[in-house]
């Protein structure tokens, strides 16, 4: 009974002396680069990435999107995307 007890007390003190966190929140900027997939004939990866300009004079944030060529690893040139934004279910736009 007594090792259950001081066990006890041990957890009790570790999990008392973490931090305790309610809310987490990113700021947003990095990158994601998605698995490959075929396109005709060739693998192809997608990335997104996010970043300020200058966060000290504005709040402005500038993503890029790219295609590049898996086994390369060489950007595809002259590629257009279709963006659809949305928060949540609140449609933002369509470019």
């Amino acid at each position: 009974m007594g090792k259950k007890l001081s066990n006890l007390v041990i957890l009790l003190a570790i999990s008392l002396s973490s931090p305790i966190i309610l809310d987490a929140y990113g700021h947003g900027l990095g990158a994601e680069t998605f698995p490959p997939v075929d396109l005709d004939g060739k693998l192809i990866t997608l990335e997104v990435s996010s970043s300020t300009n200058n966060s000290e004079e504005n709040n402005d944030q500038k993503i890029s999107i790219s295609l590049i060529d898996f086994d390369s690893k060489i950007n595809l040139r002259d590629v257009t995307f279709q963006i659809k934004s949305e928060r949540g279910e609140q449609f933002l736009f369509e470019k």
